[in-house]
């Protein structure tokens, strides 16, 4: 490689001068004045700097491991009527430090559906992309709150709420109307615990 387009991808880079001083076994200072066209680079460093640069490259295309496949709901989550799950598969690229730190889980365990409607304003709103976690389900141990359900066709957003009656299911938007279930009537899918929003 030419030692002006070697340079250049260097800057292009971002590589710091310690790291180039590291690579010649040379001074910063020695860097600084390669990286500033004040000292001319030498046949015998252009092979060192190259390889810097592969290094760099190759840590830089790593960058994908930072990354999870999660699955995406075919269609969309109601929040007021629901979506029916119809349509071609698609994945979500989520970090994996949300994913395997934050929430202690594996791509499997979690769904993103895209939510539609107000009936969950202001909490959820028209567009949010609302990550769920597949492994919870239990309406009791967090004392109800929202879920993901599945009721006859229908997919939505939901409060639950263990009465003696059944399941309570109702907005946050007191504009809607509540409905009482039997378990047997309401499949929950899972819990909300992450969402991005555009603003």
């Amino acid at each position: 490689m030419e030692p002006s387009a070697l340079l250049a991808r260097l800057k292009a880079a971002g590589i710091k001068h310690d790291a180039i001083a590291e690579a010649l076994g040379k001074s910063r200072t020695v860097a600084v004045k390669i990286m500033g066209a004040v000292r001319p680079l030498k046949a015998y460093e252009l092979a060192p700097l190259e390889r810097l640069l592969a290094e760099h490259d190759t840590n830089a295309s790593s960058d994908t491991n930072a990354y999870v496949a999660v699955e995406v709901f075919p269609t969309f989550g109601g929040m007021g009527g629901g979506g029916n799950g119809d349509g071609d598969r698609e994945i979500a690229m989520l970090p994996r430090s949300l994913i395997e730190g934050t929430l202690r889980g594996r791509p499997s365990d979690f769904l993103m559906v895209e939510m539609r409607g107000t009936s969950m304003e202001p909490r959820f709103t028209q567009g949010d992309q609302v990550l769920i976690d597949k492994r919870d389900t239990d309406c009791r141990r967090m004392g109800g709150g929202p879920f993901f359900l599945r009721i006859g066709d229908a997919h939505l957003l939901k409060n639950v709420e263990i009465t003696r009656e059944g399941l309570r299911v109702f907005s946050t938007n007191t504009e809607y109307s509540d409905e009482v279930f039997t378990a047997d009537e309401v499949q929950v899918i899972g819990r909300p615990v992450w969402f991005g929003r555009l603003v």
